[in-house]
């Protein structure tokens, strides 16, 4: 448990412009999928996770040593592609979470 603790820690352990980088580029892609989604709350429920899993691949990037984050040019194009790609897969889960609830047989929603 002190393990994933630490990981946990380490993740939310970054500087402050790059967590300025990962909320624009995140909150940005949540906004304009606004007019695709059910209703306003969903918006407001897709960021944090978009968010976490952001800063969960910018994690495992820096913890494989795939970039320095002292250097400017490394760091701004890991960050950006780490925001974008944790930006995908979170859209990616809840498209298909969206798919799966519309296949559900009437009986079942509610």
């Amino acid at each position: 448990m002190t393990s994933l603790s630490t990981h946990f820690a380490a993740m939310f352990d970054i500087d402050s412009s790059s967590w300025v980088l990962f909320t624009l580029i995140c909150g940005s892609a949540v906004w304009l999928m606004r007019n695709h989604l059910a209703n306003i709350l969903t918006v407001i429920l897709i960021f944090p996770l978009v968010m976490f899993l952001s800063l969960a691949i910018n994690h495992l990037c820096m913890t494989n040593g795939l970039f320095d984050p002292k250097k400017m040019s490394d760091w701004m194009i890991w960050t950006i592609m780490c925001a974008t790609a944790g930006t995908m897969f979170g859209l990616a889960i809840i498209a298909v979470t969206a798919r799966m609830w519309e296949r559900q047989p009437a009986i079942l929603k509610p």
